[in-house]
């Protein structure tokens, strides 16, 4: 019985993360700072900007061995499942303020596409920088949400690469009322001597369902794929999240 239950969860992750529909819109104008000069600050909740901090650490990503099959939707399942064992924070801790991180787990671009289906280069393969704008106001706003995407905060390169594993993360501390969020990231191919190409942006939506008492006993997500805007049957950017209280000594002044 154990194990059915097992099978069946893993085949209601695969159904969720991977037929989910996924949104298109016009293409228009790339809107990026081509040299990613932007500062990183921490932000709070109701604030202008959508800043946040980058996550410091070695973090434990799962073994992919391909994107399809078992072996994968198992994955997806264990890791849901260990949320069942989090100690979860009271409402005193949630309303004196809450950290939220969020790691980008793997990129894939198997065919050097970008946003309009042209290959990023001829001879070589692509050249991804990803900017990143968390949202905790507007989650379901349409792109790019409130702010600019100019605004938006350079995090990860990577050099003459289609699919790779990521790891890097960001961090917010906001008050505790969030029910949702959006980290939107915009991907663009790297040119030496002509403006970056538009490769593809993303929302990557989730809830706040779950609110951990302290990073120690707060698991990670399920890892969850995030919605391509082009080519989306072909390029696909997964993530996964957690939020717990803040520790004393960061409790935030303002909630």
């Amino acid at each position: 019985m154990a194990r059915a239950l097992v099978f069946l969860l893993a085949e209601w992750v695969v159904r969720v993360a991977f037929c989910a529909p996924m949104v298109k819109r016009q293409t228009g104008p790339m809107m990026v700072n081509s040299d990613g000069s932007v500062g990183m600050a921490t932000g709070v909740n109701g604030s202008i900007d959508g800043s946040v901090s980058r996550l410091s650490g070695t973090w434990n990503l799962p073994s992919w061995n391909g994107t399809e099959g078992m072996t994968w939707a198992m994955a997806l399942a264990s890791d849901m499942s260990s949320s069942a064992m989090m100690v979860t924070a009271s409402p005193q801790q949630i309303s004196a303020g809450i950290r939220m991180e969020i790691q980008l787990v793997r990129f894939e671009n198997p065919g050097s596409l970008i946003y309009d289906g042209q290959f990023c280069d001829t001879t070589s393969k692509c050249d991804p920088r990803f900017f990143v704008d968390l949202d905790v106001n507007t989650a379901y706003a349409a792109w790019p949400g409130p702010r600019s995407v100019h605004t938006f905060q350079h995090i990860i390169d990577r050099t003459n690469q289609d699919v790779f594993d990521l790891g890097e993360g960001v961090s917010k501390d906001i008050c505790g009322n969030v029910t949702a969020a959006n980290l939107r990231v915009e991907v663009v191919d790297m040119e030496d001597v002509s403006e970056p190409d538009l490769m593809n942006d993303f929302d990557c939506i989730f809830t706040l369902d779950v609110v951990g008492a302290t990073a120690q006993n707060t698991p990670w997500s399920a890892i969850q794929q995030c919605r391509a805007y082009y080519n989306v049957d072909s390029v696909k950017l997964y993530f996964r999240h957690r939020e717990y209280a803040l520790p004393s000594d960061a409790v935030l002044q303002t909630c």
